[in-house]
């Protein structure tokens, strides 16, 4: 991955965002109550893992900022 999050988690999160939008439009009647607790289930630990992956990513670029020669 190029990016400051994996392929996975940015997988989960373009999950996420497809319950979002499905939520947000869908009918009371349409909205099976186990697929929202599925959700529910899995979205702590897939904010964790985004936040650990963005925190690293930032201390990654810090570290390769102060490797580089200061241009003079």
């Amino acid at each position: 991955s190029l990016g400051i999050i994996s392929e996975q988690t940015m997988k989960d999160l373009k999950a996420f965002l497809g319950f979002r939008h499905f939520i947000r439009h869908a009918y009371s009647f349409e909205i099976n109550p186990r697929t929202i607790e599925a959700v529910l289930d899995i979205t702590p630990a897939l904010v964790r893992r985004f936040i650990e992956e963005v925190r690293a990513g930032n201390e990654n670029d810090l570290d390769s900022i102060d490797e580089k020669e200061p241009d003079i």
